[in-house]
C-alpha cells in the first residue's frame, strides 16, 4: 500500500505537466523551458531571419528567438522542416529542436518560446476574425 502511495505521488505532477504541455501551454515559468504541441501549429510567420511566430489553434501565438541569426531564413522559398523535440509527445521545446532551411540547406538552432499578442488580421470581406 506505502509503495501504491508512493508510486500515486510521483506519477500525478508527471501527467498533469504532460497535459500542460500539450495543450500548448508553457511547461514552465521560465521560458528556457517552453513547449508547444506540433499538432497545434496552424502556420508559421518568418519576419526576420533571427524570429519565428507559430500560430496555434487556440488563436494563441508563440514567438521563438533563435538562438543565432539564421542567414536567409525570411527569404526562404521552401520554408523550413524540424523534428520535434519528442516525437511520442509531438512537442517543440525551447532550445531543444534544429531547423533546416529547405532551399539553402543550412541548419539553424530554436532559442525560447514566449507567448506574444499579435493583431488579428481582417479576412477577405474585411472582417477581424479570432
Amino acid at each position: 500500500m506505502k509503495a501504491f502511495l508512493l508510486l500515486a505521488m510521483i506519477v500525478s505532477p508527471v501527467l498533469a505537466s504532460a497535459q500542460t504541455m500539450r495543450s500548448g501551454s508553457e511547461t514552465g515559468s521560465d521560458a528556457k523551458s517552453r513547449c508547444i504541441h506540433d499538432p497545434d501549429i496552424v502556420r508559421t510567420e518568418r519576419p526576420d531571419d533571427q524570429t519565428i511566430l507559430f500560430y496555434m489553434r487556440d488563436h494563441t501565438v508563440w514567438k521563438n528567438s533563435l538562438q543565432f541569426s539564421c542567414i536567409g531564413l525570411k527569404n526562404e522559398p521552401d520554408g523550413f522542416t524540424y523534428q520535434p523535440t519528442d516525437p511520442s509527445e509531438e512537442l517543440l521545446c525551447s532550445n531543444q529542436v534544429t531547423i533546416r532551411l529547405n532551399s539553402f540547406h543550412s541548419f539553424c538552432q530554436l532559442g525560447d518560446f514566449n507567448r506574444v499578442q499579435v493583431a488579428p488580421e481582417p479576412n477577405a470581406a474585411g472582417r477581424v476574425v479570432r
